[in-house]
């Protein structure tokens, strides 16, 4: 090879070798652009989801846990700054007796992935309130870390109190006046009824619902009250009688009054019916 071919064919590998230089330079900008917007979908993914999330270390015996990111909603909801909450870790927003409650949850984590609690945080201004957090032990950054989601419950619990103390009521005044509600279901034929409905027939009061033989081996007439249910569903005839009951859990007969009205769905077809005793 003389000396002009062979700069020649020098001068061709070294652009074969930049060429690749380009290519290896641009393959990695691309990758790297591809990093910025994942990571900037995930980040507004983050930012604006409707619950709190937050990103911790693995909370063990001898490290109590830090936070690695939160988002807005965390910030709002706890009441603290995002750099605030950066130097802080799980123990910080939990009230002081709860803290127990870290341990056990810490025990389960070592052999879970994720689960799920209800319990209560504490605000900055010393304030708790009933979250529901789900967590999910993920990879970020090469670290096995938690990612939570922590959701207010504070609407859902204030209903549900509300429910319990109504439910009290209805049960108390049920029990004062002897007084029962019960249902039948033209879809199943199965009967439900109320404590004081149990307590009337002598059933158990843990059952959830009844056969209807259950319900009329308990009734000598029961052809009688059976008709007029009858009547009910397909007349829309008044249901409205006394008759004599033989209660399963006692050999004294009672004498009850029954009335009841039927319900249909939006196209009129029976669905069931509810009554009082």
């Amino acid at each position: 090879m003389d000396d002009e071919t062979k700069s020649k064919q020098e001068l061709i590998n070294e652009l074969i070798v930049l060429r690749r230089k380009v290519e290896d330079i641009t393959e990695r900008k691309r990758a790297e652009e591809a990093r910025q917007k994942s990571e900037e979908k995930f980040r507004n993914v983050f930012d604006w989801a409707s619950d709190a999330i937050i990103l911790h270390t693995p909370i063990t015996e001898g490290a109590p846990g830090r936070f690695i990111d939160v988002n807005q909603i965390a910030c709002r909801m706890l009441g603290y700054s995002r750099d605030e909450l950066l130097t802080m870790g799980p123990p910080d927003i939990v009230p002081t007796e709860l803290h127990p409650l870290i341990g056990e949850i810490s025990r389960q984590a070592a052999t879970k992935e994720s689960f799920l609690i209800e319990a209560r945080l504490l605000r900055k201004d010393g304030t708790t309130f009933p979250v529901e957090s789900s967590a999910h032990l993920i990879t970020y950054e090469g670290k096995r870390v938690w990612l939570s989601h922590i959701r207010d419950i504070t609407e859902r619990k204030q209903v549900e109190d509300v429910l319990r103390i109504s439910e009290g009521r209805y049960r108390m005044a049920e029990a004062i006046g002897h007084v029962g509600n019960w249902e039948y279901n033209l879809q199943t034929t199965k009967f439900w009824g109320s404590d004081e409905a149990k307590r009337i027939y002598g059933f158990d009061p843990e059952a959830l619902d009844f056969s209807t033989d259950e319900v009329e081996n308990c009734i000598p007439e029961r052809e009688r009250v059976h008709q007029a249910l009858v009547d009910l569903i397909e007349a829309d005839k008044p249901y409205n009688l006394e008759f004599e009951i033989h209660p399963k859990n006692s050999l004294k007969p009672r004498i009850i009054s029954s009335v009841a009205a039927l319900k249909r769905d939006e196209h009129g077809n029976p669905l069931l019916v509810t009554g009082l005793i």
